[in-house]
């Protein structure tokens, strides 16, 4: 299990933070729409298994499920008007894919830190 939800997750369990996994569309509504199951402080979406128009479709889904969730995307997809576009949906960070752990742990500690709108 080489992937980047797997990289994703060891570098941020080695920093102390619980982290879910899901590998995959598939996966991805059981495990963030619902939301009596899990309360999430921040959701990583990555473009490595949901297709960049997939990303712009359910992050105000999961918005609306997490409202208080901070949403990075990591994309190796990153035309200005997408990444606009991902805005005005919901999220609070973008990162280009492949991302520099330093970067993703300084990103995801200040999503953290900042008070929830």
């Amino acid at each position: 299990m080489d992937t980047i939800g797997h990289c994703l997750e060891v570098v941020l369990r080695e920093r102390g933070y619980r982290v879910t996994i899901a590998e995959s569309f598939e996966m991805f509504p059981d495990d963030v729409f619902d939301r009596t199951r899990t309360k999430y402080d921040l959701v990583i979406a990555t473009n490595t298994s949901l297709s960049p128009a997939t990303l712009a479709t359910i992050i105000p889904d999961i918005k609306a499920c997490h409202r208080h969730a901070r949403i990075i995307v990591l994309s190796g997809y990153y035309p200005d008007d997408f990444v606009a576009d991902l805005t005005k949906k919901g999220i609070d960070g973008f990162l280009r894919l492949p991302f520099d752990q330093t970067t993703l742990l300084n990103e995801v500690a200040m999503q953290l830190s900042e008070p929830i709108p």
